[in-house]
């Protein structure tokens, strides 16, 4: 079967904005995946692109590494639009070079189903981004045109369906969590259910993370905020989503004769990286050993207040099973 191909090049890249704009109109379906995405919902008019994520089958597959602005793409879902995060990351066990923590979804290719049994393919460089869109980027891309039958068309509809496989879709109320994913920041943790007691009887909580690496001293500065969730039992995926802030951090003194180890606020203490656990192990003040606190050289205090805990069913349904 004849296809047509159009190439959207550096001499007409200008182009590709009002071409998309035209096919987004007509189109009865959009499949479609791309590195980053910072559009926002009224980039083409009369939210006619939101309008076609929301048609069955529609979607939209975006990497969420920067630039990918995670509001925006919150802001689609919203309004029910079929939008999905790509989260992977590299195995930990596997050696990798550090320029390559994470997977990225780096492809840049759409189908648009047409009246008539008819689709345009597009492949090429074109993220879904302001300086792509508009041309002040420097972009090439091959518009192919044919129809449903075409052997093409069949290949990368299935392509673009096993990546969509891949992917988590959106939950626009998660946008705290996604940016701190974003941001490589490890602040969505498995907690201890000795919490449970305090969440079941409406009480503020304090807790105290130690046992730091110096150099990191710094990922913790005051007013950040941070996403932890607590399994009713342990390895359970129901529990608690709770959302705090780093309100105190510091240097510890190392255990000596006769030293004040420091106190704080009164509530649990945790040690990072808790032997033979895969969940953050709490304990209180008394319970800690003299080499725990040995060990601990830096602290974070992280206080959260009850109206910032949300009950949950399923921890895989908020986050995707396949971030790490």
């Amino acid at each position: 079967m004849k296809s047509e191909l159009k190439l959207h090049s550096p001499k007409s890249h200008k182009a590709i904005a009002p071409r998309l704009k035209e096919l987004i109109k007509n189109a009865e379906c959009l499949k479609m995946a791309v590195a980053f995405w910072t559009i926002d919902q009224h980039y083409f008019p009369s939210n006619s692109l939101i309008q076609l994520l929301k048609k069955e089958g529609s979607f939209a597959c975006i990497d969420i590494a920067l630039p990918t602005d995670v509001t925006k793409v919150c802001d689609f879902a919203r309004h029910n639009a079929g939008m999905y995060f790509y989260l992977q990351s590299v195995d930990e066990g596997k050696k990798k070079p550090a320029y390559m923590q994470d997977h990225l979804l780096h492809s840049k290719i759409l189908i648009f189903d047409l009246p008539e049994e008819k689709a345009s393919i597009f492949i090429g460089s074109h993220n879904w981004t302001n300086r792509a869109l508009s041309g002040i980027n420097i972009e090439t891309s091959i518009e192919i045109e044919l129809d449903r039958k075409n052997g093409v068309y069949c290949q990368v509809n299935s392509l673009l369906e096993t990546i969509k496989d891949e992917c988590h879709k959106v939950n626009p109320d998660l946008e705290k969590i996604y940016k701190n994913i974003q941001r490589k920041e490890n602040t969505c943790l498995y907690l201890h259910s000795s919490l449970n007691n305090d969440i079941q009887n409406n009480k503020d909580i304090y807790f105290h993370i130690l046992h730091f690496d110096l150099t990191r001293k710094n990922d913790f500065p005051i007013d950040r905020q941070i996403i932890l969730f607590l399994p009713k039992k342990l390895e359970e995926k129901e529990g608690y989503l709770l959302e705090g802030k780093v309100i105190k951090a510091g240097l510890l003194p190392k255990l000596s004769s006769g030293s004040n180890w420091p106190n704080l606020e009164e509530g649990y203490w945790c040690l990072e990286d808790y032997p033979n656990s895969s969940y953050t192990e709490f304990k209180h003040i008394s319970s800690l050993q003299a080499q725990d606190k040995n060990d601990a050289g830096f602290y974070a205090t992280i206080f959260i207040e009850q109206r910032n805990i949300k009950k949950i069913k399923d921890i895989d349904s908020e986050i995707s099973k396949h971030y790490k």
